[in-house]
């Protein structure tokens, strides 16, 4: 007996409860991704990057100074990354059986796959760059694998001969290759279920621009579903196709579905016998919980940089101060009038390297110098300093 489709109610429902499940338990490592993207773009010059983690200037600094953003973190994880990208992975195929023939045929396998099938599945985008990125800043990686058989498809012409087409036939397997590897935002990546063999269910969950969902897909947003389009249906302006929209993908061992703002608009079986999605982590911990399961390799750097930014903020108000320090009228005759008593209106001018108009009766400027910060804090410095380069990478 044929398997029966679940109702596309039934399918929507379903998918909105365990979404909600999987993003509440996937959470923390979704976070623990963003603190440390936060830290990184301290080397892009991005002010975003310090929301929420830095305390509030004093207000008679802000005109003055910003703060100081250290670009530990991002320099470690591009160092990483260029370290794990350098090559791309290599296959080593063990000879089922001893010979020479077996061993010659063995070669050709291991060339086909390192020469001819690696290179190919970063096309047409570098998803081994992404992915040995994302493994370097993330602490764990995904990839996803599809076959898309449509690439080989030659039509052929009515009259064309036998040679004429499969030439043409040869030369498109030559130009093009059937599978595809795209690296996977991992903040995206969430396993429902697994099973002794592995992973039963995933769902990718990303953001999608409505209207290109519609044109993907032939559908129309009416009265808040998706509706099939007709050929011509025009598509009416402030309809809300600008909006992105919540785009999910989900994979079984024999079956995918994709839904649009948890609305199903295509279903359909796969032959993979699994589900083609693929997770490799950085460094494996004993923990179950998914914030924990793996470490990233700036994750030790990553407190060390909120401290080492704090203090390099503060001394540079140390420095601001002694460099534009304020000036401030030192009474020296016991007759002098404090400033702006008895009715005095005051506008004292400075000049640099001159005399300096307006002096009240019985004072005379006097600069305010910064406060020193003393040893211990060139020695606290230090310290930190220190600890960052036990948890680096040599340069």
């Amino acid at each position: 007996m044929p398997e029966r489709e679940e109702s596309a109610e039934y399918l929507e429902g379903r998918l909105k409860e365990i979404q909600t499940h999987v993003e509440s338990k996937y959470s923390k490592r979704n976070q623990r991704i963003d603190e440390i993207w936060k830290r990184r773009k301290n080397a892009w010059g991005e002010p975003a990057s310090l929301e929420g983690r830095f305390p509030e200037l004093p207000g008679n600094f802000k005109d003055q100074i910003t703060v100081f953003q250290a670009p530990f973190v991002g320099d470690l994880i591009r160092r990483a990354q260029a370290l794990i990208a350098a090559k791309l992975p290599t296959m080593e195929r063990i000879p089922p059986r001893r010979g020479i023939e077996e061993s010659e045929n063995n070669d050709r396998v291991e060339l086909y796959f390192n020469q001819g099938v690696y290179p190919k599945l970063q096309e047409p985008k570098d998803a081994w760059a992404m992915l040995t990125d994302a493994m370097a800043n993330d602490g764990e990686c995904v990839s996803k694998l599809l076959h898309q058989p449509h690439t080989w498809a030659v039509q052929r012409d009515r009259k064309e001969s036998n040679e004429s087409y499969n030439e043409r036939s040869e030369n498109r397997r030559r130009e093009r290759f059937p599978f595809v590897d795209d690296h996977v935002d991992t903040r995206t990546y969430y396993p429902v279920d697994t099973d002794d063999e592995g992973v039963t269910e995933v769902l990718e969950i990303t953001k999608r621009s409505r209207r290109l969902i519609a044109d993907r897909y032939g559908m129309i947003w009416r009265s808040g579903g998706w509706e099939a389009r007709e050929i011509g249906e025009v598509i009416e302006e402030g309809s809300g196709y600008g909006d992105e929209i919540a785009f999910t993908e989900q994979w079984t061992r024999d079956r995918f579905r994709y839904y649009g703002d948890g609305k199903l608009l295509r279903s359909g079986k796969h032959r993979y016998g699994r589900v083609p999605y693929f997770h490799a982590q950085f460094s494996t911990t004993s923990s179950k919980d998914p914030s924990f399961m793996t470490e990233a390799i700036a994750a030790p750097l990553m407190a060390l940089q909120d401290k080492i930014e704090n203090f390099m903020t503060a001394q540079e108000a140390v420095i601001w101060k002694g460099g534009f320090a304020a000036l401030f009228l030192r009474p020296v005759s016991p007759d002098a009038i404090p400033p702006g008593m008895a009715g005095q209106k005051i506008q004292v001018v400075f000049k640099p390297a001159d005399f300096t108009e307006g002096i009240p009766f019985g004072h005379v400027p006097e600069w305010m110098p910064p406060p020193d910060l003393g040893a211990n804090a060139a020695k606290y410095q230090d310290i930190l300093l220190d600890f960052l380069d036990r948890v680096s990478l040599a340069p």
